[in-house]
């Protein structure tokens, strides 16, 4: 078990429960997140905002993990599909 004791993120390798990441820095989760969590954001602010919200979303990120490394964990969902016949 991996444990990132500044904010207790833990990341079970041995049972393979919760994929962990492990980013350089608190600022990178920003960059690995920018696709998911903040969406429903960005799709009700104005475009020439979304710069200032990823600047103070990265700096609470820093401000709330230090800009060390962080163990980020997260859970996938995969679909496949296909077309018989």
């Amino acid at each position: 078990m991996t444990h990132l004791s500044r904010r207790r993120i833990f990341c079970d390798y041995e049972r393979n429960e919760e994929p962990c990441h492990v980013l350089a820095r608190a600022s990178a989760l920003a960059d690995w997140t920018s696709g998911t969590a903040p969406v429903p954001y960005f799709e009700r602010l104005a475009p020439r905002l979304k710069d200032q919200f990823l600047a103070a979303y990265r700096t609470r990120l820093v401000a709330l993990y230090g800009d060390g490394p962080v163990f980020y964990p997260f859970k996938r969902t995969l679909f496949a599909a296909g077309k018989s016949g």
